[in-house]
């Protein structure tokens, strides 16, 4: 049973670190609430971490850390202290070259991903001081996620996962102490950014020096293995920079909305990576290794029961999770955010944000499941043509949408893109035979669907026997928000007893696969 207690391992790390990231969230809304200050914030934050979404976690996933496995298992540490060497260097040269470049047309860039601040003058002026000081802070990241990916490789996985709490708490801690010492409290949480990932980075040194893995860059272009990587490399920015266009033209398009749009896009969308990041995190940790393993070994009949596998943990996971935020978003959103600055207008709208996202929650979780399949099966051409299909998709629908839903007109299509992208990925999976639905598919769903609608009549009831929501210190709120919850879940799993899906064997089964 060491599959299963390493997913609930990293489930429970993985959730603690999302809860920790939830609360800097609510915390940030009742300090700057939504205004010009903090969509700058916003903006000036995406662009190091859209760099480190390009540049770092894909080329790690997909080139680094297969042949660094390899080194590892072939016991040769002169050869594999080499390869961190070198790589690590060419990585700080790439990276030193990016930032330089950045920082020096940064005034143009943020015209380009947020075109509507050229008529906002202090907001785009806030957001270049802003990103002069944040975009420093990729070298940080994308060096934090090339240590976790050396740390995962010698079984550290706990570190790597519980990196992201320093963060968290350096933002927190700045929010509620330090802010105040500045002319803009806003820029206490920019250099709250920068210390965090220091911190994060020490942390891990601290592990790697434990493996011996603590190993100084070393600058040479003569490294021979660094030119037969190119090819890989240049593959994965790629597809990790076509996944990442739709995420730019949303900011261009929510730049010319309303001063506080970007904020409810990200309140909604934070609430929702609560259930989705954690789902996501774990899948990637127990199927990827195993859905490799079984191509390689061109085990397609396992590899299909895997994957069938992954998709029904998505289904009984993923639809009373939306169905649940859908009717609990009122309660949720006025229990996080209605503070201070927040107006009755700003709940509506991430309350309705939050709705839409929530009906494409199961798409979200499944298109990040199939895309696990691809990377496995090393089809990420294939990739490339269907990111391709859905973002020009995605763009006639947003052109089209923002004139008939305005702000709200970018999540709809966004919803909409996740059912393409999810309906394009299963039918190259299906035409190439790399899986088969399972038989007893719609037995399970049946049951899913009898729970999730025992469980919402359930919700409904209960919130109509609560007092009034507006009334209620946060502690009450909370009190009941987790009472909700717990109702909801018990509920939900006890339904699926009753129907005679038994957990027990659906998790021990695939564990044995």
């Amino acid at each position: 049973m060491l599959l299963i207690r390493s997913l609930v391992k990293v489930s429970l790390i993985t959730l603690v670190s999302r809860i920790l990231g939830f609360i800097r969230d609510v915390i940030i809304a009742r300090v700057f609430g939504v205004n010009w200050m903090l969509d700058a914030f916003l903006v000036a934050f995406k662009l190091p971490n859209l760099f480190r979404k390009i540049f770092s976690d894909g080329v790690l996933l997909q080139v680094f850390v297969p042949i660094l496995i390899r080194y590892k298992n072939n016991n040769n540490y002169i050869n594999t202290y080499n390869f961190i060497a070198y790589i690590s260097g060419l990585f700080i040269i790439l990276l030193l070259v990016i930032i330089i470049i950045t920082i020096f047309f940064i005034p143009k860039i943020i015209i380009i991903i947020a075109p509507g601040f050229v008529k906002k003058h202090y907001i785009l002026s806030l957001t270049i001081k802003l990103s002069r000081i944040i975009f420093p802070y990729i070298i940080l990241i994308s060096f934090i996620t090339f240590t976790s990916a050396i740390l995962n490789v010698w079984g550290y996985e706990i570190i790597s996962l519980t990196t992201s709490i320093f963060l968290n708490i350096s933002m927190i801690v700045s929010t509620l102490l330090f802010s105040n010492l500045f002319n803009l409290p806003i820029f206490g949480l920019a250099w709250s950014v920068i210390i965090g990932g220091i911190i994060q980075l020490c942390y891990q040194f601290i592990f790697l020096k434990k493996i011996n893995m603590l190993i100084f860059p070393k600058f040479s272009f003569n490294y021979i293995k660094l030119f037969s990587l190119l090819k890989n490399i240049s593959t994965a920015i790629i597809v990790n920079f076509i996944n990442q266009i739709s995420n730019i033209i949303n900011t261009i398009f929510a730049s010319f909305f309303t001063v506080g749009s970007l904020s409810w896009i990200y309140y909604a969308d934070r609430i929702v990576e609560l259930p989705a990041g954690l789902l996501i995190t774990s899948l990637n940790t127990i199927l990827l290794p195993i859905l490799s393993r079984s191509f390689m070994q061109n085990d397609i009949n396992n590899y299909s029961k895997q994957l069938n596998w992954g998709v029904k943990l998505c289904f009984m996971f993923v639809i009373p999770s939306s169905v649940a935020l859908i009717i609990l978003s009122y309660p949720i959103v006025i229990t996080f955010f209605q503070y201070n600055n927040f107006s009755e207008y700003d709940i509506c709208m991430i309350q309705k944000l939050l709705n839409i996202y929530s009906i494409g929650l199961i798409g979200l979780v499944l298109t990040k499941l199939l895309t696990i399949s691809f990377y496995s099966c090393n089809s990420t051409k294939v990739l490339i043509k269907i990111s391709l299909v859905v973002i020009i998709l995605t763009q006639i629908m947003n052109i089209l949408f923002v004139h008939i839903f305005s702000n709200l007109g970018l999540s709809i299509s966004n919803v909409i893109s996740y059912y393409i992208q999810v309906s394009l990925l299963c039918f190259y999976l299906l035409k190439n035979k790399l899986f088969f639905f399972n038989y007893n598919i719609v037995n399970f769903l049946f049951k899913i669907v009898l729970s999730v609608l025992v469980m919402s009549l359930t919700l409904i009831k209960v919130l109509s026997l609560m007092p009034n929501w507006d009334n209620t210190s946060i502690f009450y709120k909370l009190i009941r928000i987790l009472l909700l919850v717990i109702v909801g879940t018990l509920i939900y799993f006890f339904t699926l007893w009753i129907t005679g899906l038994n957990l027990k064997k659906f998790f021990y089964f695939y564990y044995n696969l």
